[in-house]
């Protein structure tokens, strides 16, 4: 049957259900968070439908016979091709990967391994979720089961980017050479992989008229929960795994002296510092907390994703509002170890990413005169201009 979705709601949440039909008695019917989801979960059946078809097509009439006439006998005997596979692999293959586990559960041991080593939750669980979607629908298969080829030709199907893919290959690696320690797999199958060398990433900041719409969307009733992580970031320089960490929040910030303290535990270099707010990040970050922004955010990527496309945002490089600030406060500072200072990274890593913006001073001078004031005219402006539906 031609795959079917629809939206249910489950648990008081919008889902989408996929129908796939029957397979050896049993309904087929997973449920996605989005419907984007549920769409590549139909694309793949898809491809799955066509790849399969295209190798029975290649088989020569004996080999089909042949195919046959085995999985009848071992239908007959109870057991799945999978199964005597396995059965033979077992034999075959050194004793340090007899003892494997289920994909689902080394994905448990290097969560657990993880969260033990103090990396934070929220980054854990995003990783665990990346993880388990290579194994959608094999999550009981036994992780010394998947191939390199298999792997890969999942990571093609993703279409991400050389900076995506590389950080992405990092987590699988990570994940095997926990089953590896285990003894649960035989060899770490991202090695085979074609490996991804230094990527070289030109410095990209948002412009002055970037961010001002930026500011005046995240003004709006049903984006002003934002606030406070886009200020933070795009005045306060402060990275985002650090903004959205469980152990930063309201506590850490002084509103009353204008101080912001990022912890050990919180820092990208666990290397504890405080830093002062600049006047108009201060004014942005009082407005945050008489909204009662939450912190750290919730629902953040989706409602900045809401405000870009109000302000017309189309492309959004990586860590943009940390380097903007970055970039503007080596204006404002006239000294690099200030701003080294405010961010927690060195003066060679500065002037390895800002160095050859040459931004203006005067570009500068406007960027910290991005107000809340100044963010509300500006809104005015778009609804005026049919930029926003009032």
């Amino acid at each position: 049957m031609t795959p079917t979705k629809r939206q249910i709601k489950l648990h008081g949440h919008v889902r989408w259900q996929v129908e796939f039909g029957r397979a050896n008695g049993r309904r087929s019917r997973p449920v996605f968070d989005t419907e984007a989801e549920a769409d590549q979960a139909i694309d793949n059946r898809a491809k799955e439908q066509r790849r399969f078809g295209e190798l029975w097509l290649q088989m020569s009439a004996n080999e089909r016979y042949e195919l046959m006439a085995v999985y009848s006998e071992v239908r007959r005997a109870g057991m799945s091709l999978r199964e005597v596979w396995d059965g033979y692999r077992r034999r075959s293959q050194s004793p340090v990967a007899t003892d494997s586990v289920a994909y689902e559960e080394a994905v448990k041991e290097w969560k657990r391994r993880k969260l033990k080593a103090g990396r934070d939750s929220r980054y854990v669980d995003e990783a665990a979720h990346l993880l388990l979607r290579f194994a959608e629908g094999q999550r009981r298969r036994a992780i010394g089961e998947f191939l390199t080829e298999e792997l890969e030709a999942w990571m093609d199907e993703q279409k991400w980017d050389l900076p995506t893919r590389k950080s992405n290959m990092g987590r699988f690696s990570s994940l095997w050479k926990v089953a590896l320690d285990r003894r649960w797999v035989a060899e770490n199958i991202v090695g085979r992989l074609e490996p991804i060398g230094d990527i070289s990433v030109e410095p990209e900041i948002f412009p002055n008229t970037s961010c001002l719409r930026l500011m005046a969307a995240s003004l709006l009733p049903h984006c002003n929960r934002i606030i406070a992580p886009l200020a933070l970031g795009l005045f306060g320089g402060m990275r985002p795994d650090e903004i959205d960490h469980e152990k930063f929040g309201w506590h850490r910030i002084d509103l009353r002296d204008g101080i912001v303290t990022v912890t050990g535990e919180v820092a990208k270099t666990a290397d504890r510092r405080t830093f002062k707010l600049q006047p108009v990040a201060l004014q942005w970050l009082r407005l945050a907390h008489k909204l009662k922004n939450p912190l750290p955010p919730v629902n953040e990527r989706r409602l900045i994703d809401l405000a870009c496309e109000i302000a017309d945002i189309q492309h959004w490089p990586s860590d943009v509002l940390r380097k903007t600030c970055a970039t503007h406060l080596r204006n404002h500072y006239q000294d690099d170890w200030h701003v080294v200072r405010d961010l927690g990274n060195s003066v060679r890593m500065l002037l390895k990413h800002y160095v050859d913006l040459h931004v203006p001073e005067k570009q500068s001078r406007a960027f910290w005169q991005i107000t809340p004031a100044a963010a509300r005219r500006e809104l005015k402006r778009m609804m005026a201009a049919g930029m926003i539906q009032q």
